[in-house]
């Protein structure tokens, strides 16, 4: 879902970039770059933070497998 998002807000200030000039239509150029950029970040953030979740699982799984083996 993170990426999805990452990858909806980079197509999307693309499409904003190339489709809208700042000048003639200003309202739509930031309503869409600026709104992909936030999705981008969100996205982003979101990603990061399900990485070191994932990591913290692994860490914690890999000490209770070697306390399992030393106690046998």
């Amino acid at each position: 879902m993170e990426v999805l998002s990452l990858l909806f807000g980079i197509v999307l200030i693309i499409i904003g970039s190339v489709m809208y000039s700042p000048i003639d239509d200003g309202a739509f150029f930031y309503i869409i770059v600026v709104g992909g950029f936030v999705l981008a970040m969100i996205g982003l953030v979101l990603l990061i933070v399900d990485m070191v979740r994932i990591r913290k699982q692994r860490k914690v799984k890999g000490n209770q497998v070697k306390l399992e083996v030393t106690e046998e």
